[in-house]
């Protein structure tokens, strides 16, 4: 997946398990310090959306999945 930064898009490891809220860090690719020597972490929040209705063949392959 890809995320914008301040110096464009980054492309970014989402783990799997990974729930709704849950943050991560990108190290120096944040905003540039005040004192002009180093940069600080940009961190993303992730925004995992649930499906609420799903088809009769998502829900065939769900059971499918479990067993």
């Amino acid at each position: 997946m890809s995320v914008e930064t301040v110096d464009g898009g980054e492309k970014i490891n989402i783990p799997p398990g990974s729930q709704p809220g849950e943050q991560i860090r990108l190290k120096g690719k944040g905003v540039p310090s005040v004192n002009g020597y180093g940069r600080g972490d940009q961190v993303v929040t992730l925004k995992i959306e649930i499906p609420r209705h799903l088809s009769a063949k998502q829900k065939d392959l769900l059971k499918q999945f479990e067993s």
